[in-house]
């Protein structure tokens, strides 16, 4: 499995999001974890409600997700209920752990939360937030670049996040990944989209091992800043069979 990340702290004093990616070798097959979180409500507060999230998915991966799965066996769809069910009950955990940090300190934080399963070439996606996961790939020798995660969010701001207001469910969603690949991203990535860098910096025959694809993610970066993006700009990749 192919993995690279940008983390660019952009125009920013310093970068409130998180990025996490984990790979385990299981009997049945390769296990991989990633994840990207966005923190708000202040630099310092928006820095702690990421990494306060990113913590709790690192031992919930550890702690639940591992063993689940060895547990699971060869049954798909049993596997996808019980990922769905404990994904669920993460994202309540997290909120939890945020709204007693809040009370503690008597100051508002969230963060959006994007979390990304890959096992035995299918994905499960958890998402709450205004971060975004792309299939990309080729088909037909064209430029494929579709958007799986749907947006929680407008121009004024967040309407669903971690923390802040209440207590939300993440979107899930699964699919198969095949030759493609996988793009995590937060809104400083993706708000300066151009089809043709994306299309030439995302060439999958280019992306061959982390450092290439590091490279790439940052050419991204770098035209973003240039676009007088602000915020801080950090993106995890991961290339299916073949991608």
């Amino acid at each position: 499995m192919k993995f690279g990340y940008v983390y660019e702290t952009g125009k920013r004093a310093e970068n409130e999001d998180a990025l996490l990616f984990r790979c385990s070798l299981l009997s049945k097959g390769e296990l991989v974890f990633a994840a990207v979180c966005d923190g708000m409500g202040g630099m310092e507060k928006g820095k702690e409600a990421s990494a306060l999230c990113m913590g709790e998915m690192e031992t919930w991966f550890d702690r639940q997700l591992i063993p689940c799965i060895c547990d699971c066996g060869e049954k798909e769809k049993k596997l996808k209920q019980i990922i769905k069910s404990k994904g669920f009950m993460l994202y309540r955990q997290m909120n939890r752990a945020l709204f007693q940090k809040m009370r503690a300190e008597g100051a508002a934080m969230g963060t959006t939360a994007l979390m990304c399963i890959l096992y035995r070439g299918k994905y499960y996606l958890f998402h709450i937030g205004d971060s975004r996961t792309y299939l990309l790939g080729k088909r037909m020798n064209f430029f494929l670049c579709r958007q799986i995660t749907k947006d929680h969010g407008n121009e004024q701001g967040l309407f669903r996040c971690l923390g802040l207001n209440r207590e939300w469910e993440p979107d899930f969603y699964s699919g198969r990944i095949g030759r493609n690949g996988l793009l995590m991203c937060t809104d400083g990535f993706f708000r300066k989209y151009d089809k043709n860098i994306w299309k030439r910096c995302l060439d999958r025959k280019k992306m061959k091992c982390e450092s290439s694809i590091g490279k790439r993610l940052g050419e991204i970066a770098a035209y973003n800043i240039r676009q007088k993006e602000r915020d801080n700009i950090s993106a995890i990749y991961i290339g299916g069979e073949g991608g």
